[in-house]
């Protein structure tokens, strides 16, 4: 091999090797791949009752005792394919004080229950002061209940996290 064939393909291998290094970082990020988990926490101090992670869309309930109406209500929540969480679903038995009735979701009634379906909001967390007067309650896979766990009186919230 002549000095100048062994440059030119000592060039071009340099130029094949510096791609490849270039490429690598974002091909390492690529295959990363990203967990989300479900964080019930303090609002202010950010301390964790509970967390555990979660898959592309799973639902979240929480469910309470309305102070006036004395009937049940339950918010559902769901992780969406940004590890957003979102607000899809209210179901409530009458209408009562604090009640929008105008709105834009579809609104149904099932099983004795007025249901506000495909609401699609996005929220950064689900926000509430937790009572256990009005029994709180957080279930996530139909198996996870959170109720006399959290403080009463506090202010909570759910998040998504990405890990």
């Amino acid at each position: 091999m002549n000095r100048m064939n062994w440059y030119k393909d000592g060039k071009a291998s340099v130029k094949a090797f510096s791609s490849i290094l270039l490429a690598l970082p974002i091909l390492l990020a690529s295959c990363q791949s990203t967990e989300y988990w479900v964080v019930v926490k303090h609002q202010e101090t950010g301390e964790t009752y509970w967390e555990e992670e979660a898959e592309i869309g799973e639902k979240i309930t929480i469910s309470w005792t309305h102070s006036v109406e004395k009937t049940l209500w339950e918010d559902q929540l769901k992780v969406d394919e940004e590890g957003e969480l979102i607000l899809t679903q209210t179901r409530f038995q009458s209408y009562g004080a604090g009640v929008d009735h105008e709105n834009d979701e579809k609104v149904t009634f099932k099983d004795g229950n007025v249901v506000y379906e495909d609401i699609n909001k996005k929220l950064d967390c689900y926000q509430w002061i937790h009572s256990h007067d009005a029994e709180h309650k957080v279930t996530f896979r139909e198996e996870h209940s959170l109720m006399k766990e959290l403080p009463h009186h506090e202010p909570i919230e759910i998040c998504i996290e990405s890990r």
